[in-house]
């Protein structure tokens, strides 16, 4: 399979990610935002695990251009990733009658790293929003999108308000940048990478 095959395919898997990842959006607004039930959790999980294989296309795809910056983008996000899918399996514990949310909130390496995990994300999605950005492969727009992700996402502990906006702009990015990938011609130009 070729390069070109590999972008498309990661394209489909965020815009796959993100009409998964909506889906849960949407039921937790509309359960009152209550703990996930084992149906929002599988969908979270299934939507995580699309979302590692489209970040590691998109990676892939600019990586000569988006240098160092993206490289440490990409590490934080795939962490973060992978740690929301151990954070969801814990969840999935609580939904399935294993243990409670109590439970699991009373042990205190799990709340370190679920904020460990956050602040890799918030890192994360601002880094290779920026590297992105600078790459300039993929619609500038779109990467200055998902840049804004990251204060959108860090207000939303502060302002319940902010939480939709946060959804559909996560939304808008991701899939932007997944209809890119999966647009390509196959045709990779590789530029000088900017300096500074």
């Amino acid at each position: 399979m070729n390069t070109s095959s590999l972008t498309r395919l990661g394209g489909l898997a965020v815009i796959l990610a993100q009409f998964l990842l909506i889906l849960n959006n949407l039921l937790y607004l509309l359960s009152g935002q209550q703990p996930p039930d084992a149906t929002r959790v599988w969908i979270s999980l299934f939507g995580f695990a699309f979302l590692v294989l489209g970040v590691m296309a998109l990676y892939a795809s600019q990586s000569q251009q988006s240098g160092v910056a993206g490289l440490i983008g990409f590490v934080l996000l795939i962490f973060s990733y992978v740690g929301d899918v151990a954070v969801m399996t814990m969840y999935l514990a609580a939904a399935e009658g294993i243990g409670t949310l109590d439970q699991i909130a009373q042990v205190r390496a799990f709340e370190t790293a679920h904020t460990v995990i956050n602040w890799f994300a918030w890192l994360g999605v601002l880094i290779f929003g920026y590297s992105t950005y600078r790459a300039g492969i993929y619609p500038k727009i779109a990467a200055v999108l998902l840049m804004l992700v990251t204060p959108i996402s860090f207000l939303t502990g502060f302002l319940d308000f902010m939480i939709p906006v946060f959804i559909v702009l996560s939304f808008v990015a991701w899939v932007w940048l997944g209809w890119k990938m999966l647009a390509r011609n196959g045709v990779v130009q590789l530029r000088p990478m900017p300096a500074g």
